[in-house]
């Protein structure tokens, strides 16, 4: 069943299913909660209430007023959970959290701040973490900066925009390229930030849960997390990608469901 709420004058769009212990779904950039539904509707036969939003910025929630940083999506994420729990009172007891990719991203500032008690988190193809940076990306890197500050000099600042824009095609982040201004400047400014450095302070049991054929995540970063996160287990899923709640959902639900029993 969806329903909506505002935050802040926002609407956001959700998607309620089942009943019992409470679990929230984190959807990819790009995405949108329709995306989960077939891992929804496993996990809610099996005794839970799971909820799944469309985040800020996507499917039928509102566009940000202005580009949102990783705590801006924290503070939000934090007053959903407040105000949804006024409906569905489960979800003012712990909690468990599925991240996708950029969702990913979410629950790894959320774990870190503690300000929601969790009961476990599962991180699957999470983002958030910086990549080796190859040759080819710190000459674009540089090129790019260089001609900006001669922008800046020339007081040729109408120019920065499509510079910005081929900065991202050369880069081949395609995402940044396909949404609206304000979501182009959350993409930048989600993507600069390094959230490495909390991964040590993630103090609640976490799946980490990654498709061995990932091509946009690399599987190495499912390592990283697994051993910067305490508390954490790993699980590989051969012959998936990006994508394992559309891969292959039933073997994503029952890790998750094996998750939940254990914690």
């Amino acid at each position: 069943m969806n329903e909506e709420i505002q935050i802040d004058g926002l609407k956001v769009n959700y998607c309620v299913v089942g009943r019992g212990q409470p679990v929230i779904i984190l959807h990819g950039w790009g995405s949108r909660l329709e995306i989960w539904a077939n891992v929804q509707e496993k996990i809610a036969l099996r005794g839970f209430k799971v909820i799944v939003p469309d985040l800020i910025g996507f499917g039928r929630s509102d566009l940000p007023l202005d580009g949102w940083d990783m705590d801006k999506y924290a503070f939000w994420f934090e007053s959903f959970v407040e105000k949804i729990s006024e409906k569905h009172p489960e979800f003012k007891k712990s909690i468990f959290l599925v991240g996708h990719s950029f969702g990913g991203r979410i629950l790894i500032k959320i774990a870190a701040r503690r300000k929601i008690p969790l009961r476990g988190i599962a991180l699957c193809a999470a983002a958030g973490l910086k990549s080796d940076t190859s040759l080819k990306v710190q000459m674009i890197s540089s090129v790019s900066k260089s001609a900006a500050r001669l922008m800046d000099i020339l007081k040729l600042s109408r120019l920065k925009d499509p510079l910005r824009n081929l900065y991202y095609h050369l880069l081949r982040q395609n995402d940044y390229l396909k949404v609206p201004r304000t979501m182009r400047d959350t993409f930048r400014k989600v993507i600069e930030e390094d959230l490495s450095k909390h991964l040590s302070e993630i103090k609640v049991p976490t799946l980490v849960i990654w498709g061995k054929e990932d091509r946009i995540v690399p599987i190495k970063q499912a390592y990283r997390f697994y051993q910067g996160i305490s508390c954490s287990e790993l699980k590989i899923m051969p012959g998936v990608g990006h994508s394992p709640q559309l891969e292959q959902p039933d073997n994503l639900a029952e890790f998750l469901l094996e998750f939940f029993a254990n914690h």
